[in-house]
C-alpha cells in the first residue's frame, strides 16, 4: 500500500455547499481489500473495503471518499529588480 496517498472521508452537510462539509477523516489507510483480496489500486464504481486507524469511523451511504497525492513544490521567484 502506497502511503504518500491522503485519504479524505466527508460527510456532506444539509446544503450543497462545500462549507457544510463534515471532515470525518483524513490520513493514510492500512489496507485495501477488494472481494477479500488484497489490492493496490482500484477503479471507479469498484466496490472496495479500506482499514483505517479510527475504528470510530462509521460510513454513511452518501458520504464521499476523495484520495490525493500532497506534492511539494520548490517556490520560484521571477523577480529581477534593476541594479541587482
Amino acid at each position: 500500500m502506497d502511503r504518500k496517498f491522503i485519504w479524505r472521508f466527508v460527510r456532506s452537510g444539509n446544503t450543497m455547499s462545500e462549507e457544510d462539509n463534515i471532515t470525518l477523516y483524513e490520513g493514510t489507510i492500512n489496507s485495501m481489500e477488494c472481494e477479500g483480496q488484497a489490492i493496490n489500486q482500484a477503479t471507479t464504481d469498484m466496490q472496495i473495503g479500506v482499514a483505517i486507524t479510527d475504528k470510530n469511523l462509521t460510513y454513511k451511504e452518501d458520504d464521499r471518499v476523495e484520495v490525493f497525492e500532497e506534492v511539494q513544490v520548490p517556490q520560484q521567484i521571477n523577480w529581477n529588480p534593476p541594479g541587482f
